[in-house]
């Protein structure tokens, strides 16, 4: 197996593979010889953590209410200081 040249670029793809090669590949993908497993169990858990991430209701409410008083905030020193400018 080859290293990546980057997230986008392989330098090599398989356009068509007899099925004897398949399987003989992803024999060779799948045994210890080519995998990392310290990788794989971290993108295990992070796949796990996703699955069970629940965003936090109170934050999202925070930041709404934090949002509004502070729009309100501006638009009303917005408001008092073009009346002090025409008076």
């Amino acid at each position: 197996m080859l290293i990546p040249v980057d997230r986008t670029q392989q330098p090599f793809r398989f356009v068509a593979l007899p099925e004897s090669e398949q399987r003989t590949l992803q024999a060779a993908c799948q045994s210890g010889l080519y995998r990392n497993t310290d990788e794989e169990e971290w993108i295990e858990e992070f796949r796990a953590a996703i699955v069970n991430w629940e965003p936090h209701p109170r934050r999202r409410l925070f930041k709404a209410v934090l949002a509004a008083v502070t729009l309100a905030t501006l638009c009303f020193s917005a408001i008092y200081l073009f009346s002090i400018h025409l008076r």
